[in-house]
């Protein structure tokens, strides 16, 4: 600009700070203005507060504009809010605010809900919004309900909400359902949800998951999601898979599992260590017959060699084809420090690989053999 001989004014230089990286490099800004002799307006100001790394400095930023004869505004202080390390900080400012007469906001008050430490403290700042004719508004009460000690509390504010002619969002009702102390309570929640109207999302059915004392509980949230259009995820599954209660033989359960849609491989990793804690080792080693690239698989393998061996060896008798019978054997033999073995059986393995992954985790474990035994191909 300067060297087409146009002048940067405020609109200029707010730009600019706007897209400085830190608060040096903001700071720099506002010093290039000066320089210039341009006063650095209030959104110059806030948007300094807005890059500051913490409370020290925001506040001295707050300092500064009233040094130079630039009143803070309400998003000045709520910026300054923002960076206050605690809820008294927090409340300092507030007063700050107020004794400059400029009245906190709907955003203000939020901002200084975050901060309280705990339940009595956030729902005294609902309180003084109230008393300062403020209404709360959806983030108001669902930061309230965070703050909750228990399910009962957060019940309350949830009937606080449609009393004052707020409706719950999904993101409330998600914050209630952690809450909730028991599966019964969670699944009631789901059910308030719906007849409002509110679709739970992945975050409400894992939640509900979570709650789950046994398997058939946990797999009915499954079918609940798949019913409702939601693709359960990897956090899903592994929370199914670390029900032992009522967990269903492993043929059942593996079944199943490759039925859906999507079922990825690695909260396989928890239905191992399910099995293992139930003493049902033969059926763990079932998947780590199919899966045996997961690190609880090899885990299973290294601790229980003989089982891995009858299994493993057995299912390529019965089929010499088997898809991951080599890789398999291939992966005890790296346990059981058998180089010439392993290398045989990946070599076979390699050759029925199909996907992508698979093959390169033959060709990784390959590698890793020729590499430390010195062997040749």
């Amino acid at each position: 600009m300067t060297e087409a001989g146009i002048e940067p004014d405020v609109v200029s230089f707010n730009t600019l700070l706007s897209k400085a990286a830190d608060y040096e490099s903001a700071f720099g800004v506002i010093e290039r203005m000066t320089e210039a002799e341009l006063k650095p307006d209030v959104v110059s100001f806030t948007t300094l507060l807005s890059k500051a790394a913490d409370y020290e400095s925001a506040s001295g930023v707050i300092e500064r504009m009233t040094e130079a004869g630039i009143e803070p505004d309400v998003v000045s202080f709520t910026t300054l809010l923002s960076k206050a390390a605690d809820y008294e900080s927090a409340s300092g400012v507030i007063e700050r605010m107020t004794e400059a007469g400029i009245e906190p906001d709907v955003v203000s008050f939020t901002t200084l809900l975050s901060k309280a430490a705990d339940y009595e403290s956030a729902s005294g700042v609902i309180e003084r919004m109230t008393e300062a004719g403020i209404e709360p508004d959806v983030v108001s009460f669902t930061t309230l309900l965070s703050k909750a000690a228990d399910y009962e509390s957060a019940s309350g504010v949830i009937e606080r909400m449609t009393e004052a002619g707020i409706e719950p969002d999904v993101v409330s009702f998600n914050t209630l359902l952690s809450k909730a102390a028991d599966y019964e309570s969670a699944s009631g929640v789901i059910e308030r949800m719906t007849e409002a109207g509110i679709e739970p999302d992945v975050v409400s059915f894992s939640t509900l998951l979570s709650k789950a004392a046994d398997y058939e509980s946990a797999s009915g949230v499954i079918e609940r999601m798949t019913e409702a259009g939601i693709e359960p995820d990897v956090v899903s599954f592994t929370t199914l898979f670390k029900r032992l209660d009522g967990l269903p033989s492993i043929d059942e359960i593996l079944q199943w599992y490759y039925a859906q849609p999507f079922h990825p491989s690695e909260p396989l990793n928890a239905l191992i260590s399910s099995l293992r804690s139930s003493k049902r080792e033969w059926e763990a080693m079932k998947i780590a017959l199919n899966h045996p690239h997961l690190s609880a698989g090899q885990r299973l393998i290294r601790n229980f060699p003989e089982i891995a061996k009858e299994l493993f060896e057995g299912a390529k008798v019965n089929d010499v084809n088997h898809p991951t019978a080599d890789l398999a054997l291939g992966a005890l033999a790296m346990q059981s420090n058998q180089p010439k073995e392993a290398l045989r059986h990946l070599r076979e393995a390699l050759k029925r690989a199909e996907y992508p992954k698979q093959i390169r985790t033959i060709e990784k474990w390959l590698k890793q053999v020729e590499g430390s035994s010195g062997s040749q191909a």
